[in-house]
């Protein structure tokens, strides 16, 4: 291992040499939100599978979601040749956890004796691979079963990869200390102070869910409450710009920017006790 070899002990005498008993390969392409909630099974797999090597695809722009993880032993980028490596190696088990066409297209592709969750067939239709993927697969389909489910996404996810429900583990996102000093930084320099609460207030929710957004009287009214006890901050990003500035300006609230990579925001985010968010 690269530990050992810093040390310079050599492979052919080196006494920590540990096995692979299991190649897994996850499949989790969409939605940059559920990329960061599947990252909840790289524990459950370790726990259950020990000695087991994890290889992920996703696309380019959730890799920084996973950056850093150490459940993780390798991440194929969809847009940087993770295809070629699918056509030449194996897995003992492939994890397909996107119901699309193109994460099952890959699932399909992958060679595994065992494949769990979603694959498509020669005629492009999409179809769940093992009964615990049924579940999950029908919700998408009806709205009624979407709304009587009482299952966390987490637990869905471990029945869906074949997985103790004892093994369940929030989200894991994995912030270094340059990226949490600069976060730091950032909330000194607006004023206020780290060691004392700060509240962060994401004003936007993205342009596919405009119903989820807090409508800008309710969160001037909310923030103005806060900021009497509280010191509270505004979160956003690029939809956010003419929101943010409005609200900082009606409420002296500072705004912490609207323009930050996802890892820089993650900085940010990490500097508050609470989150509020819609």
């Amino acid at each position: 291992c690269a530990l050992h070899k810093k040390d310079g002990a050599q492979c052919e005498t080196c006494t920590s040499y540990e096995p692979v008993s299991l190649r897994i390969l996850i499949i989790k392409l969409d939605s940059m939100g559920d990329v960061l909630r599947t990252t909840s099974v790289l524990p459950a797999l370790r726990e259950v599978h020990p000695a087991c090597y994890i290889t992920w695809i996703t696309r380019r722009e959730a890799v920084e979601l996973i950056a850093h993880n150490p459940g993780l032993d390798e991440l194929l980028v969809l847009e940087s040749g993770a295809l070629s490596q699918l056509l030449v190696r194996k897995f003992d088990l492939v994890l397909g956890l996107d119901m699309s066409r193109d994460s099952g297209a890959l699932c399909a592709l992958a060679r595994a004796a065992d494949k769990r969750g979603f694959s498509i067939d020669a005629a492009g239709a999409l179809f769940p691979l093992n009964e615990s993927a049924k579940e999950w697969f029908y919700m998408g389909l009806n709205d009624r079963l979407k709304k009587e489910n009482c299952k966390s996404y987490q637990q869905i996810l471990l029945e869906l990869c074949g997985l103790p429900a004892a093994h369940l583990h929030p989200p894991q996102y994995y912030i270094t200390e340059e990226e949490n000093r600069c976060g730091r930084d950032l909330v000194v320099n607006l004023g206020l102070d780290p060691s004392r609460p700060v509240i962060g207030v994401n004003t936007g929710s993205g342009s596919r869910w405009k119903m989820k957004s807090l409508p800008f009287d309710g969160l001037k009214s909310l923030i103005e409450k806060l900021a009497t006890t509280f010191q509270v901050l505004l979160l956003g990003g690029p939809e956010e710009v003419d929101k943010n500035a409005r609200l900082s300006r009606l409420t002296g609230v500072p705004d912490s920017g609207c323009s930050h990579s996802l890892r820089e925001f993650a900085g940010i985010v990490n500097q508050c006790r609470l989150v509020i968010t819609g």
